[in-house]
């Protein structure tokens, strides 16, 4: 737990690194992470709720990038994970967030495209030559992401880009997923 922000700080990519959770045990684990990687001096644990604005990194230097997986997965938690990005990244600053994306009908896709487009973002998805969602762990980083680029998505449409590309299939080679039919990871990019 924490991977990403783990291999940031070992990489040297972040000189900081804050790792968030609103569970107690994942909390727990993410510290063991950190302490086991001998990270304790670049990186960090913190409670975070989308639903607890007193959660939010309040008076903690704006991240550069935020980073984040498996965070929109309930209806009930998309709108609240939008406001959350929002106090976090001043939207069309030099700041970004990441985003890995499973499709998910119950994830609330509307609810979050829609407030993501209020609080002013843009929206782009890492696409290959072909117009495919781009993302995986199978093969080089050079194999599966040379080519690739963030193209953008109108925000009117970009919760149906979203759910088309993952109804068609529409993923590089590298970026298949054999659970539950849900389709492949689409990595987007909010400015």
């Amino acid at each position: 737990t924490g991977v990403v922000g783990l291999t940031l700080a070992r990489l040297g990519v972040a000189s900081s690194v804050v790792l968030t959770d609103r569970e107690p045990e994942v909390l727990e684990l993410q510290q063991r992470n950190i302490a086991v990687n001998g990270l304790g001096s670049r990186v960090t644990s913190r409670h975070l709720d989308f639903e607890d604005v007193s959660t939010y990194l309040q008076g903690a230097p704006v991240p550069g990038l935020v980073v984040a997986s498996e965070v929109l997965y309930v209806r009930d938690l998309a709108r609240s994970l939008a406001r959350t990005l929002a106090a976090l990244v001043v939207a069309g600053s030099s700041s970004a967030v990441y985003l890995a994306y499973r499709h998910r009908e119950e994830a609330g896709l509307d609810e979050f495209v829609n407030e993501v487009a209020a609080e002013g973002f843009g929206m782009e998805r890492l696409e290959d030559d072909c117009g495919r969602c781009v993302a995986g762990s199978r093969g080089t980083p050079h194999s599966i992401y040379t080519g690739s680029r963030f193209r953008p998505m109108s925000m009117d449409s970009a919760a149906d880009s979203i759910r088309t590309a993952m109804e068609k299939g529409h993923f590089s080679p590298a970026n298949v997923c054999h659970i539950n039919g849900d389709g492949g990871i689409q990595i987007l990019r909010l400015r």
